[in-house]
């Protein structure tokens, strides 16, 4: 069984997610934080003069995105922005209160005293309008932490430290996927510096291909749940990981090696493997994480155009590795994440 296909990890994210959630939940209740009755007791704290934007300030920041700016993930960090915009977002009337927007950004530059004076009470007031019950209970006993600690021992708040439900679960693997993201777009643009047009045309091609390929293998990966999204979403950045690795380690010399039989082979297996899951029994959810004969069929077509980008990629890249040789790697790789959801699933 190859650990790193997609399936693979799904099925072991699976058992991950189930297992945090469970965590998460333990922690939030076992505690005697009662989220009606604190959250009642900060509910009319004031928010001090000259706290929010006055019209001059908000008018310069349309539109803008209190995550990013918190952060620097596309542009410098600006706390100050940061956190204008979130007082602009707390008062848009969005449903958006999950993870690192709004009420979120607002809770951490209180509760961390970051570009602000630490104000544990408005900490509070704005952590009851995170997330859900559950979330909101892990925000109020960090806040309560901070309030025991002693100066130079005082722990970080992060919001996302703090997740229960399963929205807030997909928001903060929205975040870290969109951190992951611009760190590979880096990564890229430093090591494409110096291709030829057509090298660089043909591994977007790829990207795309694989990204297609991704979405279909993150859906057929059977997630179900409250935070089922979120699994896809750490999934698919998990592969467009894996996807950047591939082509450092190619750019490193070490090249698929070919043989006159090889793909033969790996096809013939391929689909011997393909053929059996098509026969098999996927009729236990619980056993097979809510994989489908459909979703199969759809991932099988999306990777076959994700192998054909590498083909076309590889001829412009690495032209001295013959076509052969990768179609051999990957369809060996196709054919060992397709054991991997054969060994779910019971044989008719």
């Amino acid at each position: 069984m190859n650990i790193h296909d997609p399936r693979c990890v799904a099925a072991i994210r699976t058992i991950l997610f189930a297992s945090l959630a469970c965590f998460a939940a333990c922690a939030a209740y076992g505690t005697d934080v009662d989220v009606n009755v604190e959250c009642a007791q900060v509910d009319t704290t004031v928010i001090p003069e000259g706290e929010r934007p006055d019209t001059q300030r908000a008018e310069g920041l349309a539109s803008c995105d209190a995550e990013d700016l918190y952060f620097g993930i596309t542009r410098e960090r600006d706390l100050t922005a940061a956190r204008d915009c979130a007082y602009l977002q707390r008062g848009s009337g969005s449903s958006n209160a999950f993870g690192y927007y709004g009420a979120g950004i607002l809770t951490m530059l209180y509760a961390n005293g970051i570009e602000v004076k630490r104000n544990l009470a408005l900490a509070r007031k704005f952590a009851c309008e995170v997330g859900r019950p559950g979330d909101m209970q892990g925000l109020l006993r960090n806040i309560a932490e901070l309030e025991s600690a002693k100066p130079d021992e005082l722990p970080a708040l992060d919001v996302c430290e703090h997740r229960y439900s399963g929205p807030m679960e997909t928001v903060c693997a929205e975040h870290d996927a969109r951190l992951k993201g611009v760190a590979r777009a880096k990564e890229l643009q430093t090591m494409t510096r110096g291709w030829k047009t057509a090298q660089k045309a043909a591994l977007a091609k790829l990207l795309s291909a694989g990204g297609e390929y991704f979405d279909a293998a993150s859906y057929d990966a059977g997630f179900h749940g409250s935070a089922a999204q979120a699994e896809r979403t750490s999934l698919r950045s998990g592969q467009e990981g894996d996807l950047l690795a591939l082509v450092q380690r190619f750019e490193s010399g070490q090249l698929p090696s070919y043989c006159p039989t090889c793909f033969r082979t790996a096809d013939a297996a391929l689909n011997q493997a393909y053929r059996r899951l098509l026969h098999s029994n996927f009729d236990d959810p619980d056993r097979t994480f809510g994989i489908t004969k459909a979703g199969i069929r759809e991932s099988q077509r999306k990777w076959l155009a994700y192998r054909d980008a590498w083909v076309a990629f590889g001829a412009v890249r690495y032209p001295r590795v013959p076509a052969d040789a990768w179609r051999t790697y990957f369809t060996t790789e196709r054919e060992h994440g397709l054991q991997a959801v054969l060994s779910l699933a019971v044989e008719r």
